[in-house]
This record gives C-alpha cells, structure tokens and sequence, in this order.
C-alpha cells in the first residue's frame, strides 16, 4: 500500500514537472522581430499583432519590454491556464516594478479578453486616447483600457480568474481631443461615445459565471467615463435578489482619480470587496471628453459587497455623485469604515429596492452641497437620501430594513444640509450618529418625501440617540422623526480639518457609554448577514463592547496617539522612503513587527527619544502604499495601549517635470589646512530644505561631536574636537538626509590636520640666568671628547 502511495506521489510529481518544462516565455520588444522566436530577450518578437497569432498553454507567459511603448492591442482569446500555472502577462527588464506601456490609440482595448481563465497580468501600463473609433462585441462603441468579456455558456465551468496588478491605466477616449459635445450632449447625461479604464462584460443570458477578478496596486487616471464597470444581465432572479451572474471581485490598495465618470460601478455583481483604495476627483469635466457625473462608487443590481477604509472625495456632478451610493436593486452592501469628503451629491444615498444594508463607522465631511439649478444641477445634494427610484418610468420601490450607525457627519456653515426619506420607506433605522451641521437644514419639499393625505405611510422608522449641534440639525418635517436626541458639543480635535483623525470626539463625557445597542427591525428576518457588531472603529481602535455616539471610539482618545508623517508630497518616485513615527506621550514596547506594510517592505526602525522613531520603508510596486501602527503595540507609563495609525503614498514612475536633484551639504570651517588648537568650530549647511537630520549622522575620524545645534533652517553649527594628532575628518555620508521630493544627499567630507607645534614655532622665553654656565659645560664637553678621540686614532 505504501509502495502504491509512492507510485502515485511520484507520478503526479511527474506530470507537474512535465507541464512546467512544457511553459514557454515569449519576450516582445519594439526593435525585435516578427521573424524571431521570441523565446529569449535576445531575440524578441516585435509587435503585439504576432504575439495574438500563439495559442497560449497553462504557464506560458508573455513578457513586454519594459520602459518601451508597443503599439496595438494584446488579445488573449480562449486561452486557459490554471491555479497552479496560470498564464502571465507581465514586463521585463528595468527595475522589477517598471512597466511596459502599450498605446492602445485607434484599438477596442489595450488588453482585451474572452472567455478566459486563470491570467495574471502586472507591469503594464496602457493609454488609448482616441484613434480610430470601434465596437464592442454588443455593438457599442467605445473604447478600453482592459476589457474581460465572456459570451459563451458554460455553467459547469466559470470563465474568470483573472489578476490585475500594478497596473497604470490612464488616458482612455474614444473622441479626439477638443471634442465639441454639441447642444444636445452639452450637460453630463448626454450619450457621446466613452472610454473606460477596466470593464467586465458577463451578458451571455445563461448561467455561466465570470469570478474571482481583482484589481490591485494599480492607477487609473483621466478616463471619459468610469474606471472599474462591470455590467452583467445574465441569470437574473428577483426572489434572491440576483440580477447578474458575476461573483467575487475584489479591488485593493487602488488610486483612482480624475475621472469622467464614477470611480468604480458594481453591476450585476454578487460578491465583491473594495478596501483600502482612495478614489479622488470623479465626475471631472476636465476634458470635453469626459462625462462630467459621477460617484466615487455605486452598486447597481448587487448583493454581499464589503466596502471598507477607501478615501471617496471630491466627486461632482449635476446627479448622484456622492461618494459612495447603493443604486436600485441590491442587499446585503456594507459601507463601513470609509472617509466621504467634499461630495457635490452627499454621505448617504440609497435608491429604491435596496434591502438590508448599512452605512456605519464612517466619517462625511463637507458632502452634499450641491444646489438644484445652480450650475447645471439637476438634484440636490444631500447628507441622507432615501429614495424610490428603479428605473425612469418604473413604479417606485422604497427601499427597506436598511441600517444607518455610528457615522459622523460634519458640515461647514455655508453648506444647507438636506435630508430625505421616501413616504414609503419600510424599516430604518438611524442611531448613535452625529450631526455636526453648523449651517442651516432643510427637509426636500417632493410629494414622495411628504405626508400623504396628513398621514405618515412610513413604517418601523426608529431615529433615536443620535448627537446634533442644536435642535435643528434635524429637520422637524421629515417623515423620520427623530426621538431620544442628544444635543452638544463633542469638541472634535480639529473641526473643520481634512481627515478622520480630525474628527475624533474629545468631550467623552458626552457620548461615552451613551451608544444603544443596534438590532434588527421587528420584522426584518435577515438584519445584517454579518451581524451588528463592528471589530475596531475607522481608526483602528478595538472596541470592546462599549456603545458610544460617532464613528470614533471615545474610550481610546486618552491612550497615546501616533502620527507616522514624511515631508514628502502625497507622491513620490523615491525607491527608499523615511518616516517619522511620533507619540503624544512616552512610550515604550515599540518594534518592527508592531507595523503592517501593503506594498512595501518594512526595514530600520530606530529609537530618536522615548517618544520618536524612525522607520525606513521600499515600495514593492508603483501605485498605492500604505503602512499601519497596530493598536495596542507600546504602552505608556499607565500601562495603556495604545491607538492604531495609518499612512499612505502613493509610489509613480518618475515623470518629466519630477524634481529629481539630490540636496547638497557644505560643510565650512578654518581656512588653515593644519592646526594647533584641538577645538575647531564647523558648520554643515544645505541648499535646500531637509528632513532627516541629527547628530548621528554625522561620522567623524579621530575627533568627537560637540554641541551641535540648528541654527536656521538649512544651517547647523557644532565643535569638532581632535582626539589626537594627525589627521581629523568629519563626513555626512550619502543617504542620510533627504527633500521634500524624496531625493537623499550624496557624501561629504571636511578634513584638517591636527599637529603639535614644533620648538621654532614656540615663543622666545626669557633667559632665567644660569643658562649660560650650561652652553659653557656642553662646549668643553665636546673638545674633550674630540681630544681623546684623536689620542686613539694616533
């Protein structure tokens, strides 16, 4: 039995290896040829067209020379690899993260894909700006920067499996530019032709599947319309709320922004996570080519989606272009954890037909300003909206049994915050939430937002325990009526500011411990799938039980705090990257392994003081980096914990106008290149500003560091002081400084010679008599000795 084993053992082990050797590499560089193999990087194929032309097998990849632009389109159709031999598309040469571009312009799609599986795809970078115009398989035109289609039918089988990594993806238009909309595509609801940067396309009308798809590490920039769509129609099932047949796509440490359209739309999709992204500027009109609307996210026809710690800011629009809102026909959509800024439609919009859903532990700051006929708006926007809405000349659905908790709202006093709720809204509720609203309120005055007949249609409405500025935060006139309210002041720790960290509550006395417990409505069977309860808040703070008001856990903000900053900008080419970790109190406990890095290497931690580290990270690969201090990893003096911090950057190629010149050190100090005196005043000085600098970085050569201190912004002064003759050299070596745009400094050195005076260099001292009887006795010595030297010679 056990000789069977081994047989077996060896036999699969056989076949593995069979099907390894059988993978082939294929190399692609512009000054190749169609004529070679391929099958080397010294001998490339030349254009992606022959590359279309191999049947690809499990493990084959195809790898596109790096830092070079390959004109045309990449087409994978009908290939399959497999989990443990998925076929790959990647770049060569260069640094490991380089990408390879390729210029889509006058194709569908920079990589277009059909009913594949099991591709990895990484290190490219892909722009498609206009060009000759063409269809999609469904007759629309457009254009892409990565399409994945499926149109056959396979229910045993699912297509998909595909990953997307560090992937830069901008640039994407089907019109020329200076495209002239025309009178009647001259507002953003127009119906021009568009590019998308990824879009997933399951219509096959059966039950086949498209799965397990990801995004990641990746940038998508100026595109006409939206970055990440997928659209499906197939299977659809209205009794379990299934309205497509795509299922688990996940889409992680992404940096989205400036995009025509909405960031990312969940069509027809069933599962899905979207976490630690930041999606900026949606609905830009900076280009005539681009929609001018849009989200920074919506699901449409969508069910089981985690959408979690993502940056949603600065959409615009004259409609919808909140940060994130649940469109028509989904359940089970867990918005939590998210920062929602400066969003032209608002925090909370939910449209009709959406059941079991939940917006908590966020924080909103500055949403829903957006006015009705003032700049083309066609909505207002709002801080909460509940909506009826599936679809233009279909009945309305209120949506139902959706759960609104533990967010913080804040609004400046020039904004109007407005609210909504449909007179047929059946189960919500809204609980220990604040409403920071320093400006005025206002109910929406529509006939599916008021009385019906003097009576309140709604039904298991519960809005209770929730935190205002003043009485009349929240509109008297609303069909939710608010009740249990609790009204002062939470003393933000900076109102007004830009991040979540500004917004935690100093006044705990205020909501601490004044939280209720959240549970499903009467008659909601399902509540939320995953439960109520939330593991930390938006800040990574455990919480443990204790119910409070806000997305921001109270009971932490008397335990050391923790900002991890850099000077430099929200992007940076640099390779090595120096953060300063700083404590609000003295700490200890602190180490390497406290801190959690997504596409990065952590390395160096190094004390400064008891409340100050050093911690030196490399970025893995171009696209969004992020770094976390775990919550309860140093303790204070008290023994207390402490709170979790984040950072994030985003790590790009190096551009044209990048500011790539490396800070220059001058050290100055005596003119004489030898000197007498052991103490010798220095100075070091830079030509720019610098971060990074102590006296440990200075390294001297016979000689100790003394007294160093900043004098100004780019001079310090400090004592150089010889230990013993010969020569003394202090040096900052390269690397240890560095700009606000990432650049380190290159070695400098000071050097002088440290020697004893010799005796013709020692003032003449005064005779002190009796010297002169000594020359007289040295004298008649020596014609001693010479006299009896003679006597021997003779």
């Amino acid at each position: 039995m056990h000789i069977s084993r081994l047989l077996c053992s060896l036999a699969l082990l056989t076949s593995v290896l069979a099907a390894s050797a059988l993978a082939t590499d294929y190399y692609v560089h512009p000054d190749g040829s169609d004529n070679n193999d391929g099958l080397s990087e010294q001998t490339p194929l030349q254009s992606l067209t022959r590359v279309n032309s191999i049947t690809l097998e499990a493990g084959d990849a195809i790898y596109l020379a790096a830092n070079e632009t390959h004109m045309g389109s990449l087409e994978l159709r009908w290939e399959d690899g497999t989990a443990e031999q998925p076929i790959v598309v990647s770049s060569y040469g260069g640094e490991q993260t380089d990408r390879a571009k390729i210029d889509a312009a006058g194709y569908l799609a920079g990589i277009s894909m059909l009913n594949v599986r099991h591709i990895n795809i990484s290190n490219i970078e892909i722009i498609a700006n206009a060009g000759a115009q063409h269809k999609n398989r469904l007759g629309q035109w457009m254009r892409l920067g990565v399409l994945i289609d499926v149109n056959h039918h396979n229910a045993v089988n699912p297509y998909g499996y595909i990953s997307m990594d560090n992937l830069f993806i901008h640039d994407i238009y089907h019109e020329e530019f200076g495209f002239d909309r025309g009178n009647d595509n001259n507002t953003p609801n127009g119906t021009q032709n568009y590019g998308w940067g990824v879009r997933l396309f399951n219509n096959n009308n059966g039950t086949t599947k498209l799965t397990n798809i990801s995004l990641s590490n990746s940038e998508i920039a100026d595109v006409a319309h939206t970055a990440f769509k997928i659209t499906s129609n197939s299977n659809r099932d209205i009794e379990q709320r299934r309205w497509g047949n795509v299922y688990q796509v996940s889409l992680t440490d992404n940096y989205i922004h400036d995009i025509g359209g909405p960031g990312i739309q969940f069509g027809g999709t069933n599962s899905g996570y979207v976490g630690h992204n930041k999606v900026h500027r949606t609905g830009s009109g900076s280009d005539s080519r681009k929609w001018n609307r849009g989200s920074g996210m919506w699901p449409w026809g969508s069910k089981n989606l985690l959408i979690e710690f993502n940056e949603f800011t600065d959409a615009q629009g004259p409609a919808d272009s909140a940060g994130f809102h649940i469109d028509f026909n989904c359940s089970n959509v867990i918005v939590q954890h998210n920062l929602s800024k400066n969003n032209a439609g608002g925090f909370i919009e939910i449209l009709g037909n959406n059941e079991n859903n939940s917006y908590r532990y966020n924080v909103s700051i500055n949403d829903g300003y957006r006015k009705k006929g003032v700049d083309g708006a066609s909505h207002d926007g709002k801080i909460l909206w509940l909506s009826g809405y599936v679809g233009k000349n279909n009945p309305q659905v209120a949506p139902k049994n959706n759960y609104l908790y533990n967010n913080t709202i804040y609004t400046k006093p020039e904004i109007l915050a407005q609210f909504a709720v449909h007179n047929e809204t059946d189960g919500l509720v809204v609980a220990n939430n604040i409403f920071y609203i320093e400006g005025a309120s206002r109910h929406i005055d529509q006939n599916i937002y008021n009385l019906v007949d003097g009576e309140n249609p709604t039904q298991d409405i519960k809005v209770t325990n929730n935190l205002f500025l003043s009485t009349d935060n929240w509109p008297d006139t609303l069909l939710a009526q608010s009740s249990d309210a609790i009204i002062g002041e939470p003393s933000f720790s900076n109102k007004g500011g830009n991040s979540a960290l500004d917004y935690v509550p100093t006044n705990s006395e205020l909501i601490a411990n004044k939280g209720v417990d959240i549970e499903a409505i009467a008659d909601d069977p399902i509540g939320l799938v995953d439960g109520f309860n939330v593991e930390t808040d938006i800040l990574g703070n455990v919480l443990d039980g204790n119910q409070h008001i806000g997305a921001i856990s109270p009971f932490k903000t008397t335990h050391p705090s923790a900002v991890i900053s850099s000077i430099l900008a929200e992007q940076t080419f640099q390779t090595r990257i120096l953060l300063t970790v700083t404590f609000d109190t003295k700490v200890t406990g602190l180490e390497l392994t406290d801190f959690v890095g997504s596409n990065a290497t952590l390395t160096q931690l190094s004390k400064l003081d008891e409340m100050t580290w050093q911690l030196e990270i490399s970025p893995l690969q171009y696209g969004l980096v992020s770094i976390s201090l775990l919550a309860d990893s140093v303790t204070d003096n008290q023994d207390i914990g402490n709170q979790g911090a984040e950072f994030s950057i985003i790590y790009q190629q190096i551009a044209d106008d990048s500011d790539t010149k490396a800070p220059v050190a001058s050290f100055s100090g005596p003119v004489e290149h030898t000197l007498y005196d052991a103490d010798i005043a220095m100075a070091i000085e830079f030509d720019e500003a610098i971060a990074g600098f102590d006296g440990s970085d200075l390294q001297s050569v016979n000689a100790s560091i003394n007294n160093l201190f900043q004098e100004s912004d780019l001079l310090w002064r400090f004592d150089l002081v010889a230990s013993d003759y010969g020569e003394v050299s202090v040096t900052l070596p390269a690397d240890s400084v560095y700009d606000v745009a990432g650049n380190y400094n290159a070695e400098v050195q000071f050097s002088v010679t440290y020697q004893q005076q010799s005796q013709s260099q020692v003032p003449a001292q005064k005779d002190s008599g009796g010297s002169g009887g000594s020359v007289f006795f040295l004298l008649w010595f020596g014609l001693l000795m010479h006299f009896i030297k003679r006597l021997g010679m003779s």
